[in-house]
């Protein structure tokens, strides 16, 4: 019996020998799997991990490329688009200016020409109501002190624009000293002035009785004055004689 125990528990003690054995064997090749495991995903991370550091790296690199080149393309566009704007405004300053210097020196030859002809057509009338007015008294021969007085100042200012149209073709540029009108218009300029305003002007026509009821108003004077002197304030001596002449 003891013999039979003896090797019950000898084989009991084998058995249970080679189970804690191979439960160890089965723990360590357990742990060895785990540490290869281990080991290999480490690898493997720090694999994937350069990989996508490495084109991280490319990606930086092409997207500091592509912003570069993105710059230069922006500013060479905007430098060219600048260039061009300025290059418009220069031609369309310099059409403009062109245009304008047309239209000024059109409008200057046309204001020369309507004057002109406005003078030449007040003293074509001028002459056409002298004429009539005397033939009229001459008819007539009831030629009043008033009349005398206008036909005698009409045949001077007659005379002195004959003088003046002898004076604008003389290269000289000098009145005659006997122009009557000359006189008068010197009568009433003040000191150190070369022109008179409508107050003189007004005075000119009192002095010879032309404003009253029958012949010319005080309104009648201004609006001549500012005809003859083409919306001036002041009349000089050529408005002068047109004015006389109307």
């Amino acid at each position: 019996k003891k013999k039979a125990a003896s090797t019950i528990q000898r084989f009991w003690r084998g058995m249970a020998a080679k189970r804690l054995i191979f439960h160890k064997r089965r723990q360590f090749n357990k742990y060895k799997k785990q540490k290869s495991a281990r080991a290999i995903q480490k690898t493997f991370r720090g694999h994937v991990a350069r990989k996508k550091y490495r084109v991280l790296v490319r990606v930086h690199a092409v997207t500091i490329l592509q912003k570069m080149w993105r710059g230069f393309s922006v500013r060479n566009l905007s430098r060219k688009r600048q260039e061009r704007y300025s290059a418009a405004v220069k031609i369309q300053t310099m059409t403009r200016c062109r245009m304008a210097r047309k239209e000024l020196k059109q409008r200057k030859y046309i204001h020369d020409k309507q004057v002109l002809i406005s003078k030449t057509a007040r003293s074509y009338l001028a002459r056409t109501r002298f004429n009539a007015l005397v033939e009229n008294r001459r008819s007539s021969n009831e030629m009043s002190e008033l009349g005398q007085n206008l036909l005698k100042t009409a045949l001077q200012y007659e005379k002195d624009r004959l003088m003046l149209t002898a004076l604008h073709c003389n290269p000289a540029n000098t009145d005659p000293e006997e122009s009557e009108s000359l006189k008068r218009f010197n009568a009433l300029c003040n000191v150190n002035e070369s022109c008179i305003g409508t107050g003189a002007f007004a005075r000119l026509f009192r002095e010879a009785g032309l404003v009253s009821k029958t012949f010319l108003s005080q309104t009648d004077c201004d609006i001549m004055f500012v005809k003859c002197c083409m919306g001036k304030k002041k009349m000089e001596y050529l408005s002068f004689v047109d004015a006389m002449e109307l």
